[in-house]
C-alpha cells in the first residue's frame, strides 16, 4: 500500500477526529477519536479517494475501525478491481 494512501487517510481522519490523537492500530470509534456520525463521511472519503466500494458488512464486521484495517481493506478491494 503506497504511503500516500496512508497519509491521505490519516489527514482525513485527523479532520474528523477534531485533533484527537490516534495510532494506526487504535480503534477510532472506541477511543472516541471518531464519532459514529462521522461514519458516512469516512465511507464517502474512502470510496471517492481510493475508488473502491464499501459494503454494509464492512461496517458490521468492524473493518473500518482503525487506519490499519482501512488500509488493508483498500488494498484488498483495489487488487480485485
Amino acid at each position: 500500500m503506497p504511503e500516500a494512501f496512508r497519509t491521505a487517510l490519516r489527514a482525513q481522519l485527523a479532520i474528523l477526529a477534531n485533533g484527537a490523537d490516534f495510532t494506526d492500530t487504535d480503534d477510532l470509534f472506541e477511543s472516541g477519536a471518531i464519532k459514529s456520525l462521522h461514519l458516512i463521511e469516512l465511507i464517502a472519503f474512502v470510496e471517492d479517494t481510493f475508488r473502491i466500494e464499501l459494503h454494509e458488512r464492512d461496517v458490521f464486521e468492524g473493518r473500518l475501525r482503525s487506519v490499519e484495517q482501512l488500509l488493508r481493506l483498500v488494498a484488498e478491494r483495489r487488487s480485485v478491481a
